[in-house]
């Protein structure tokens, strides 16, 4: 997975260099651009169960991806949910 590793090796240094200046939270812009990126489904439709038990799940993307893009843009996914919730939280306790 060519890009992929491109990508997550870009991420990476871009993490390293905003912990360097002391703005962390800063990464969480480069997994929210990688993951709304075309590998992101435009929709995605109720899963249907189908009549041997399985389940078919549908998602509609704005153009042809390919599947190291969809594998791209769930790993950005999974990265922002994983810092987005603390930083949210960091971002406006001074409100509460």
């Amino acid at each position: 997975m060519k890009y992929f590793d491109a990508v997550e090796s870009a991420v990476h240094a871009i993490e390293a260099y905003v912990k360097s200046i002391g703005k962390p939270q800063l990464a969480l812009f480069a997994y929210r651009y990688v993951y709304f990126s075309d590998g992101t489904p435009k929709m995605t439709k109720l899963d249907e169960v189908v009549e041997d038990g399985g389940v078919r799940k549908i998602k509609e993307y704005r153009r042809p991806v390919t599947d190291e893009e969809i594998a791209i843009a769930a790993w950005a996914g999974v990265r922002l949910h994983r810092y987005e919730t603390s930083f949210c939280r960091a971002l406006y306790s001074h409100q509460a």
